[in-house]
């Protein structure tokens, strides 16, 4: 029973650290994006 413990552990770390890369990546893109809507929001202002 314990090497299918440690399996499963192994195999739940591997996803775990694919889902902080993931989730990491999102972020990332996220902060990128918030950017870009504020900068066309800010050329918005100037224009109107």
């Amino acid at each position: 029973m314990r090497p299918i413990i440690e399996q499963l552990r192994t195999e739940i770390q591997a996803e775990t650290s694919k889902l902080t890369a993931i989730c990491t990546q999102i972020r990332t893109d996220a902060q990128t994006e918030t950017k870009r809507v504020a900068a066309v929001c800010n050329l918005l202002r100037t224009e109107l």
